[in-house]
């Protein structure tokens, strides 16, 4: 909330998220004004996020998305101790690497970084497993639908479960995973939402293979060259990624033999991807691995102790809680390095930032609901509740999305409450001296 207040959120992508539910909440599903063609399905296909509609309807501000997100990433540390108790067979090694998912500092920045659909597959990843693990059918198709309505990359993620489930003594059910992973992602691709994936991250997801154009493209780049992806693994700034997922758990993930082929997806666009933040632990991205790692931390005590035929359960779970307390200590909040993004997170206003955010919020309740607003990056986020919201300076200019009613003469805009003396919001001074940006909600 702090960090919000503090205009440290962004219209990118807080204040879009933020945009898609009020406009689905009033009838345009999957609606945005920030995309082309006015629609989410132009960058992702995330239909989950219409189960997050009667949350936002019964406080709808993006604060409530700010909260939803920290609790449903929360959340996750109840499969995951399920899942490591009834592997491990050790109360001590499910609690310690749950405590370890629970105060790891790449949890806490996906879970105050704005607000992302990346996040929302953590947990059901994690609940996957649980009802593989224990054949809970029903429990398992549901983690599964779900899954597959977060975003179009989790078809991958579900075929990648399907291998695994293979591998995992059930072939019937792998096969079926697999099947349906592959069909739904082909069918999002081409019926659905043909403009997301490759296509709508060209620079993101394709940086580092410039001669591919498509899905077919980066398969064959990579045949072609099967070295890129371990030579990919040892740049400093992925090596170090890694090391950041698993030094916590002891490396124990490194043992868990099959259950490794669910990061198989992740570690796909991690490796192809020329997007620096893709390898940020500090970003969303780690949203790929976080379920995969923990669950795989536990399995892979259990595998390290049937081949060294000792119990050494107590011992691991003690390593593993001093390490991950040790690693939150250093790359967390305490150590002073944290951030959520771009920025460190604040943990406090100052008087300013209150003045500030006090005059924010009563300018955006003073523009009128049906006005077309265009706002800069920083303050987005607190005015994205309205049909007809652009970026500037994407967007120079904005129109009303439909003519006025006859007789009434309505304006696009309000006139903005004055601001405090030492509360002003960037480009002030420009917009003083240009008319024409002056006109423009910041």
């Amino acid at each position: 909330m702090v960090r919000h207040h503090a205009l440290v959120s962004n219209i990118h992508d807080l204040g879009i998220f933020e945009n898609v539910l009020w406009r689905s909440l009033h009838g345009d599903l999957l609606a945005t004004s920030l995309f082309p063609a006015d629609t989410f399905n132009n960058q992702h296909f995330a239909p989950l996020l219409l189960a997050l509609v009667p949350f936002y309807a019964v406080s709808p501000r993006a604060e409530t998305l700010i909260v939803v997100q920290v609790l449903w990433l929360c959340s996750a540390a109840i499969p995951l101790y399920l899942f490591s108790f009834r592997r491990s067979g050790s109360l001590a090694l499910a609690f310690a690497v749950t405590l370890a998912l629970l105060v790891s500092p790449l949890v806490h920045a996906s879970a105050l970084w704005d607000f992302h659909d990346l996040t929302l597959a953590v947990p059901l990843v994690l609940w996957a497993l649980w009802a593989h693990d224990g054949d809970r059918r029903l429990g398992l198709a549901l983690a599964v639908a779900a899954l597959l309505l977060v975003r179009e990359e989790m078809g991958l993620v579900v075929a990648a479960f399907g291998l695994f489930a293979a591998l995992d003594a059930r072939p019937r059910r792998g096969l079926v995973l697999l099947a349906l992973g592959l069909a739904w992602f082909a069918l999002v691709a081409r019926v659905f939402a043909p403009g997301t994936g490759v296509g709508a991250h060209a620079d993101g997801l394709r940086g580092n293979l410039a001669e591919a154009t498509g899905y077919r493209d980066l398969a064959l780049a990579l045949l072609a060259n099967p070295l890129r992806l371990p030579l990919e693994l040892l740049r400093p700034d992925k090596f170090g990624y890694l090391l950041c997922l698993g030094a916590p758990l002891l490396l124990l993930p490194a043992c868990a033999g099959r259950l490794l082929v669910l990061l198989l997806p992740g570690a796909a666009i991690f490796v192809l991807s020329g997007n620096q933040y893709v390898a940020d632990p500090y970003f969303h991205y780690s949203a790929f691995f976080l379920p995969a790692v923990f669950a795989a931390a536990a399995v892979g005590a259990a595998n390290l102790q049937q081949r060294l035929g000792r119990p050494l359960a107590l011992e691991m779970a003690a390593g593993i809680v001093v390490a991950a307390l040790a690693f939150g200590w250093s790359f967390g909040l305490p150590g002073g390095s944290f951030r959520a993004g771009f920025h460190p997170v604040p943990t406090a206003l100052t008087e300013a930032e209150r003045e500030r955010h006090a005059w924010l919020t009563e300018l955006a309740r003073s523009l009128p609901p049906d006005a077309c607003v265009a706002a800069t990056g920083d303050v987005g986020a607190h005015l994205a509740a309205r049909r007809c919201f652009a970026w500037f300076p994407a967007r120079l200019d904005v129109r009303l999305p439909r003519p006025p009613p006859r007789g009434h003469q309505r304006q696009a805009h309000a006139p903005a409450p004055q601001p405090p003396r030492r509360a002003a919001l960037p480009h002030r001074r420009r917009a003083a001296q240009d008319p024409r940006a002056a006109a423009q909600p910041r």
